[in-house]
């Protein structure tokens, strides 16, 4: 393409919103409008670009998929000049969708169905387990408890949905965090939960401080270690490792092991997915929308099988107004329908009763 063609064509695209680039037919980046996203573009590259599609491309709208995430993008093709106009959105494409106003306010009513649904099964259930109680049938009561169960598990479905909206309608605070006191009660909770089930360690160096919004940092700790467990239930070990990464960035890292005992039966109803992978887990999204915010990184490797994961995040030295968790993680253990009951439902039984 001629220079002066190639001018104009960066000055129309140099302030798009979008992630901006061109490519020849063998996808070598000639131009990008973000240099931010050069890093990406490798990554995008190394996987390979359009993958299946046939080429040359024809203009239209595909998808790329880059850390687990699937990004929606759109091409021009200039085939007189072999040359790829490619628009990518800066977002991944379900946080694209939640964006949408109107999608938020459908998820938000469909959640709040959901709630009501089980206050109702709730309400019920705590009437029949005093009449059984009542009438000495204390081993049926267990079937309440499946039922609960089975509450938690309706609750989940909507929970990270929900979760993802709070990054759009303003809610967020950005405070100081002491990590290795979160971290301990963080362990400390979710032990009281899930018992000896699943035994959860954590070591963290003293004196770690990010900036964050302190209940986006709890859930993105729940997330993490719902991905890495894998629903496996062989990883009856789970480890949360915190520590300082040269003088700027604070790494926290969750990995899964086993002790090589026979693994627990599940007594709760188990549920097969139809479609799986990286790109439909919603952990994932939690876990790359907490660092996109507040300016982390985010590393996944290994398999659902057998996962670790890592987020480095931005450290601060400014100590003079840390928040104190205590206050926060404190009624978590006695409100049965928390965020850690719901969550942690998704790798052990949570008994209601």
């Amino acid at each position: 393409m001629e220079n002066k063609n190639m001018e104009i064509l960066k000055n129309v695209f140099a302030h798009s919103s979008d992630n901006v680039f061109f490519t020849d037919y063998e996808f070598n980046i000639l131009w990008c409008n973000n240099s931010g996203f050069l890093p990406v573009l490798e990554t995008l590259k190394s996987n390979g670009l359009f993958r299946g599609e046939s080429l040359p491309l024809k203009s239209g709208e595909y998808s790329l998929k880059c850390n687990g995430l699937t990004f929606l993008c759109r091409v021009i093709n200039y085939p007189e000049n072999e040359l790829y106009v490619i628009m990518c959105n800066k977002d991944d494409a379900l946080y694209s969708f939640i964006k949408c106003r109107t999608i938020q306010e459908f998820l938000i009513n469909q959640a709040g169905a959901v709630r009501q649904a089980v206050t109702g099964i709730t309400v019920s259930s705590n009437v029949l387990h005093k009449n059984l109680e009542r009438a000495g049938l204390y081993t049926d009561s267990r079937y309440l408890d499946i039922t609960i169960g089975n509450c938690y598990k309706l609750l989940r479905t909507v929970m990270n949905t929900t979760e993802l909206i709070r990054y759009t309608d303003g809610s967020l605070e950005s405070k100081l965090i002491d990590v290795s006191s979160v971290i301990k009660e963080f362990t400390s909770v979710c032990r009281s939960i899930i018992g000896s089930k699943i035994k959860l360690k954590a070591e963290s160096e003293r004196k770690l401080f990010i900036n964050a919004d302190p209940e986006r940092f709890i859930t993105c700790l729940l997330s993490m270690v719902i991905l890495v467990n894998g629903k496996n239930p062989l990883n009856n070990i789970i480890c949360i490792t915190a520590e300082k990464i040269g003088e700027e960035w604070v790494s926290i890292t969750a990995r899964s092991d086993r002790t090589g005992e026979e693994p627990i039966n599940r007594t709760f109803s188990k549920f097969n997915e139809l479609y799986s992978g990286d790109e439909l887990n919603s952990d994932l999204f939690i876990i790359n929308r907490f660092c996109q915010e507040f300016s982390g990184m985010f590393f996944t490797a290994g398999d659902e099988a057998n996962r670790s994961c890592s987020i480095k995040l931005p450290c601060s030295d400014n100590h003079d107004d840390i928040v104190e968790f205590n206050s926060s993680i404190r009624p978590y253990p006695t409100d049965k329908f928390s965020k850690y009951h719901i969550a942690l439902s998704d790798i052990a039984d949570i008994y209601y009763y």
